[in-house]
């Protein structure tokens, strides 16, 4: 995932690893791109904290301490764990079981047609 942010934004937390990395001491072209080799995800919600000084991220995809161990790693040694909100959205429920089951029925019917063709195998060659 590529992401592009203003040198002043990260002027704006200069004792983090990112400000760091991105610095003429560092970098010699100031067009040049920075790769970090970290989670693309967790990295949307460290600029949403960068914009907003909060994050609120849905549930269930990043969990809150890996998060918190990013904001580790990117240098954010004081950030207050209560700026993360965990937002959770309503389930579909009937939607979502409706998808599961036509998943699950499209593999079986396509097991059966595997087993079916092997069955066709052997039995052509035992004749």
């Amino acid at each position: 995932t590529k992401y592009e942010l203003s040198r002043s934004l990260l002027e704006s937390f200069p004792e983090t690893m990112l400000a760091r990395m991105a610095s003429e001491t560092w970098q010699s072209d100031p067009d040049s791109t920075l790769f970090i080799e970290r989670d693309g995800e967790n990295f949307r919600y460290v600029l949403h904290y960068m914009r907003d000084g909060k994050v609120n991220f849905p549930g269930g995809r990043v969990s809150k301490q890996s998060l918190l161990d990013d904001f580790t790693y990117y240098g954010f040694e004081t950030i207050d764990p209560s700026l993360i909100n965990v937002e959770f959205a309503p389930l579909d429920a009937p939607n979502h079981i409706a998808a599961i089951t036509q998943q699950f029925e499209g593999e079986v019917s396509e097991i059966r047609k595997r087993r079916d063709s092997a069955n066709l195998a052997i039995s052509c060659l035992t004749v």
